[in-house]
């Protein structure tokens, strides 16, 4: 499966703890959070800069490094805004929570102009690779970068919103005394853990949903007939493997990949760029959907949500219990981003990925008569 930009999960989550009531100096509040965006746009410029030159001078490792850059730069803006100058804080405070949604927009609105300016960046510098191998990529401006970036982080932000339009709803709901909602309402607010527990049924309720919404979200089509076709649903139906539909993604060239996104058969979707197929010979298509196959025959996607449920209850626990005892917030949110990081979109993540690929090792000839074996360059 395509994960978000792990970058955009970590400033998620930092963004929703900093979004606490507590004394703060607006003025401080909005300059140094102006500030950390103004720097960051420009230390992200200055590293796509870099790598656009790097990549001009054939420096590949200079470019690598500059665009690992190009990720950490509006992250860094964003922790700076909201640890060093409490813009979450000062949200909290100042926006009443009687405007709903319109709370967070403004709460992430600096968080979006930091990382809007990175993909723009990231783009100029897939343009430079794309013209130092003598292709031509299509000429995609700022707007389109930005597009892109909210697109492919769409599995993130799409259900990030609807779980904080629901749940501000029912606070909201209940502050104006609607019959029935007002006491769910309290036991809500007097119940982190109940909350936090109605936030995941609504994840769960809504992964039954998103491979619609993201077919439509990105600028996808059914595979056309063809012998490819033909080859992917008989190889499919060796493996006892169910899917609704198997899709091309329209990315114009520029993204050269492959996921499968739901849980059930009636929900499951295959999605192949457009990239991917152009550029790929037939047999590493080939091998490339028996990995996804991997994936829904070892049930990745129901587990890794299994997973990500299991840890934030256990975190949620184990933080107030260790709060009680002296344990700094910041120390906190720092093992909890560390085990995020290293641990279930690292390791665990990385260990679904060989499972995949050794599933679609062992099962890529599933549906072909003896073959011999094939060599590839490299």
């Amino acid at each position: 499966p395509v994960l978000p930009d792990l970058t955009i999960l970590i400033a998620i989550l930092v963004g929703l703890i900093g979004l606490v009531e507590a004394p703060v100096d607006p003025l401080v509040a909005l300059l140094g959070t102006a500030a950390s965006v103004c720097v960051g746009v420009a230390m992200t410029w200055m590293a796509g800069e870099r790598g656009s030159r790097a990549v001009r001078d054939q420096q590949i490792q200079v470019a690598a490094s500059s665009a690992r850059w190009i990720g950490l730069w509006p992250l860094i803006g964003w922790l700076a805004a909201i640890y060093f100058f409490d813009w979450g804080v000062f949200v909290a405070v100042e926006v009443p929570a009687s405007w709903w949604i319109g709370r967070y927009v403004i709460l992430f609105a600096p968080a979006v102009a930091l990382f809007a300016a990175g993909w723009v960046q990231q783009a100029r510098i897939e343009q430079a690779v794309a013209v130092a191998r003598g292709s031509v990529l299509p000429t995609a401006g700022p707007w389109h970068a930005v597009r892109q970036g909210l697109r492919r982080n769409a599995i993130a932000l799409l259900p990030m919103f609807f779980i904080l339009a629901v749940l501000d709803g029912i606070f909201l709901l209940g502050e104006l005394g609607v019959p029935g909602i007002t006491p769910i309402a309290r036991w809500l607010d007097a119940m982190p853990l109940l909350a936090l527990g109605v936030m995941f049924a609504i994840l769960a309720v809504l992964s039954f949903f998103l491979p619609a919404v993201m077919r439509r979200v990105l600028a996808t089509e059914p595979m056309p007939a063809g012998p490819l076709r033909a080859r992917l649903e008989a190889h499919a139906a060796a493996l006892k493997l169910r899917y609704r539909e198997l899709l091309v993604w329209h990315t114009k060239g520029m993204v050269l990949n492959a996921m499968v996104i739901g849980f059930t058969p009636r929900t499951r979707l295959i999605f192949m760029t457009d990239a991917l197929l152009e550029k790929l010979p037939e047999e590493e298509v080939f091998a490339v959907f028996s990995h996804e196959a991997g994936h829904a025959k070892r049930y990745h996607l129901p587990l890794f949500l299994v997973l990500f449920v299991t840890t934030g209850v256990l975190f949620h626990v184990t933080s107030d219990l260790l709060a009680g005892h002296g344990v700094p917030e910041i120390v906190l949110m720092a093992a909890h981003l560390a085990f995020l990081w290293y641990v279930l979109l690292g390791s665990i993540s990385r260990q679904f990925e060989r499972e995949a690929d050794v599933y679609g090792a062992e099962h890529a000839a599933a549906s072909l008569p003896p073959q011999p074996a094939v060599v590839a360059p490299g």
